[in-house]
């Protein structure tokens, strides 16, 4: 039992420790292209290691507002609840009183995390970018995202659900994967294999799109002019 607790944990803590040095690496190498500068291998995994910490501290920032959030959305739907058995509805775990209520309490929660990820997108590339952490980080993605929250929400929607219908098509072959024999074999293995690589492509393009959205957003707030001068003032 302990083993079936540790693994899951240890498989886990190790894709968010790939998934922030890819992150950081990723960002680091598009907002430099940005410039035309080159990007070597040695100053890319520098900044990674620069960057590791801050975007740790801002990730662990963003999932304790949510949990608590999340936990007074919880306490709220238990008030309403309780007031709705006294009021004398018949909310039964089988009833279908209860069921709209799930479902009205599950959308609300779905909206408020769609929310909170929309506004703080550009969490990450201000962390990699401007060597912000904690908290700063999300309230200045959400400053810069002023204006622009559709574009944040647009591409949100196309990359979730790219990667949602690429796992779930995945997902169906693995189960049905049991019952394949010969030549069956060999095409879910090339299946995994071809949604395996779209699926990190567009996660790269997502963090990708991500700082191109920051720079975007930083020009829209007339902060841009300035570094692209100061950046290329050598040049004249």
């Amino acid at each position: 039992t302990t083993a079936q607790f540790l693994l899951p944990l240890v498989y886990t803590l190790f894709v968010l420790l790939l998934s922030l040095l890819a992150v950081a690496t990723i960002t680091y190498s598009t907002f430099h292209g940005f410039y035309g500068r080159p990007v070597k291998l040695m100053s890319s995994f520098k900044s990674t290691l620069y960057s590791f910490l801050p975007l740790v501290s801002s990730f662990l920032v963003s999932q304790f507002i949510v949990a608590v959030i999340i936990s007074l959305l919880g306490l709220f739907a238990a008030l309403i609840y309780k007031s709705l058995q006294l009021y004398g509805l018949d909310m039964d775990f089988d009833s279908k009183y209860f069921l709209g209520f799930s479902i009205l309490i599950a959308i609300m929660v779905g909206l408020v995390l769609v929310w909170l990820q929309v506004n703080w997108s550009l969490g990450s590339v201000v962390v990699v970018v401007e060597s912000k952490w904690g908290f700063e980080p999300l309230q200045r993605s959400y400053y810069l995202l002023s204006g622009m929250k559709r574009v944040a929400l647009s591409m949100l929607l196309f990359y979730g659900l790219a990667i949602g219908l690429l796992v779930w098509g995945c997902s169906t072959s693995v189960a049905n994967a049991g019952q394949a024999s010969g030549w069956w074999r060999w095409t879910f293995v090339l299946q995994t294999v071809v949604s395996s690589a779209f699926i990190t492509l567009l996660m790269l393009h997502n963090v990708a799109a991500n700082v191109v959205l920051y720079m975007y957003c930083k020009a829209l707030h007339g902060e841009l002019a300035f570094e692209i001068a100061e950046e290329f003032a050598c040049q004249y």
